[in-house]
């Protein structure tokens, strides 16, 4: 299997049309991607250098445990 290296992800994100200075919402699986050198930390740097200093990269964090609760965190 190919290792997806930081290069062969900003080829990609600029292919897919992220330019310097957008602002890029992700929520993705690792696992579509591939086997990535650096796992997702990887993944982040390169995100944040395919939209440079002037970019944003925006991520949520959450999870859906406690939605069915009546008074969730």
């Amino acid at each position: 299997m190919k290792i997806v290296t930081h290069k062969d992800l900003c080829v990609n994100f600029e292919n897919a049309g992220i330019c310097k200075g957008d602002t890029v919402l992700i929520h993705s699986a690792m696992t579509p991607i591939g086997n990535v050198e650096g796992g997702a930390e990887s993944v982040a740097n390169a995100l944040i250098d395919t939209v440079g200093e002037e970019g944003t990269v925006v991520a949520p964090a959450f999870c859906f445990a406690k939605e069915t609760e009546k008074e969730p965190v």
